[in-house]
């Protein structure tokens, strides 16, 4: 029956998602809830048909009654998350005639033709010395770490190049102004990463789709394709005869997680400091998380979680995982509650068609599937950081619109125009 109940429910989900996004594209990705309801599928409710299977492989066993808390907080947090997109607007926008500031442009295309020229070092000096360690992708990752993103803190030039991208594009309208995205898949290529490489494509679809109008269904499909295969091969691992590893490292992006919710469930006595944990979701309004090293204070409890499990590999976590470690029972039961609130109103707040409302908006469901499988409420000021200290460059131009709402949505364009 549960298996059953949860197949039903993800299509019916993924019904009401695809008829919203074939009828209203650019609104959909522009709405935070939108992303909210599919990855609960994927990483809250998918996971519930292959409990048996995934706790027959790490071996382990839980009560009748472990289980069925991690099924009710489960289609809890997809029930209310599903209430508020059901509740929202899709706000069918469409690019303006963006008055951008000479200076700003002046500024924007020095940035990126020094961002570019960073990215081409790390090519050419950094990522030759990581290709030849992927077939292990442990060691691979590692010195991914070491050699690129410690020294460079490159996920943080990412959003920072995205956002003068985003600014050109606006500006012209060329998609010349996005080929620095191909150098990012680049250097994500070389450790057999997809965070990057998501991140990316989807910041790509996002303004093929807003530009055009035109859904482009079929190539999104085709890369989320290719993009889920070269995971399963990039991650697994084992001898050829060894398939049930190899099956079970196909599906672990959403298996792993999830078995952080099942400890959880059976081990509420396991927590970490709330007060801390705050402490260190406010740091990240400062560059460098000040705060956070000023008092000390650790929000990541992965780490901690996973060496507690002990499985001898990371298992990173999700947003129920998150709410259990530092709020327990009620803090789960409230937590998708706050997450809808905060998500309907950053759909419908006014700014949005603004270069510094619009950015915000982006940096937040960019990393989206990111933050559901480690945390959620540690990023959420992470946004407004980026774009208040970096955006200091293009003040003049915070308030001027890039979007403008149309009156009217003719239901059947998406039909008319779809590729």
């Amino acid at each position: 029956m549960l298996l059953i109940g949860c197949i039903l429910w993800i299509v019916f989900v993924l019904r009401v998602a695809s008829v919203r996004f074939f009828k209203n594209p650019t609104g959909s990705l522009f709405n935070p809830l939108f992303y909210i309801n599919i990855l609960a599928l994927f990483y809250i409710i998918l996971p519930l048909t292959l409990i048996p299977y995934t706790l027959t492989v790490v071996k382990w066993q839980i009560s009748n009654q472990v289980f069925n808390q991690a099924v009710f907080l489960s289609f809890w947090y997809s029930f209310v998350f599903f209430g508020f997109y059901v509740a929202s607007k899709d706000h069918d926008v469409r690019f303006c005639s963006f008055n951008a500031s000479p200076d700003c442009v002046i500024v924007a295309k020095c940035l990126n033709v020094i961002l570019c020229l960073l990215l081409s070092y790390i090519i050419l000096f950094k990522v030759p010395l990581i290709i030849p360690l992927r077939g292990t992708r442990g060691e691979a990752y590692s010195a991914y770490q070491t050699l690129i993103e410690a020294p460079f803190k490159l996920r943080i030039i990412m959003f920072l190049h995205i956002g003068v991208m985003y600014y050109l594009f606006a500006k012209y309208r060329k998609f010349r102004w996005l080929l620095p995205l191909l150098l990012y898949l680049l250097i994500d290529y070389s450790h057999g990463g997809r965070i990057a490489s998501v991140m990316c494509g989807l910041f790509f679809y996002t303004m093929l789709v807003l530009n055009n109008r035109k859904t482009y269904l079929k190539y999104a499909i085709l890369v989320i394709f290719i993009m889920l295969s070269l995971g399963v091969i990039q991650r697994s691992s084992g001898s050829d005869t060894d398939m049930l590893w190899k099956l079970y490292s196909g599906i672990m992006e959403f298996t792993n997680t999830y078995l952080t919710t099942i400890f959880m469930c059976g081990h509420p006595d396991f927590h970490m400091d709330l007060s801390e944990y705050l402490m260190w979701i406010v740091s990240k309004l400062f560059p460098g998380g000040i705060i956070g090293k000023m008092t000390g204070t650790e929000g990541w409890y992965g780490e901690m979680l996973s060496n507690k499990i002990d499985l001898g590999f990371g298992l990173g976590g999700n947003i129920i995982t998150e709410a259990l470690v530092y709020g327990g029972f009620v803090g789960s039961i409230l937590n998708p509650i706050f997450i809808g609130i905060l998500c309907y109103w950053l759909n419908s707040m006014k700014g949005k068609t603004t270069y510094i409302g619009s950015y915000i908006i982006i940096l937040f469901c960019l990393p989206m599937q990111e933050n559901f499988r480690q945390y959620f409420w540690g990023y959420i000021f992470y946004p407004l950081q980026l774009a208040f200290f970096w955006g200091i460059w293009v003040c003049p131009d915070w308030g001027k619109n890039i979007y403008t709402y149309l009156k009217t949505c003719p239901h059947d364009f998406c039909r008319r125009n779809n590729d």
